[in-house]
Order: C-alpha cells, then structure tokens, then sequence
C-alpha cells in the first residue's frame, strides 16, 4: 500500500533498523525510550525493563555498572 501511494503525498519514515535494547546514538546520548527515533532511524522494542542510564554518565556510574 505505502509503495503505490508513492507520489500521493505520502511520506513514511526511515526504518534503519529494530532494536531491543539501549544504544547510544552518533553524537553520543543514549537512545532508550521505547518507539522509534527520528535522529537515528531506529525503532525501539521489547517488553523488558533496563535500568535508567543518566544522560550525562559520570566515571563513578561507569565503574558501578561494570559491578552489575
């Protein structure tokens, strides 16, 4: 359907890749609310529950999250 209204007006997003789990985007912030995200193209999914990672991490986070 999306392919054949092409030059209707239609635009679509996109879509680079799915992911599962938390990534950090090219300049450097972290990409973790679930949907997709137009910086990057990716779509995040899944059911599971990631710890919150803090914008701006500091070494002392860095090192506790090798702990976990």
């Amino acid at each position: 359907m999306i392919l054949a209204s092409k030059g209707h007006g239609w635009t679509v997003a996109r879509l680079r890749a799915i992911i599962s789990a938390p990534t950090l985007r090219h300049d450097g912030t972290v990409l973790s609310a679930p949907g997709y995200d137009k910086a990057t193209g990716l779509l995040l999914v899944g059911d599971r529950i990631w710890r919150q990672v803090p914008e701006n991490p500091s070494k002392r986070d860095a090192i506790k999250a090798l702990d976990v």
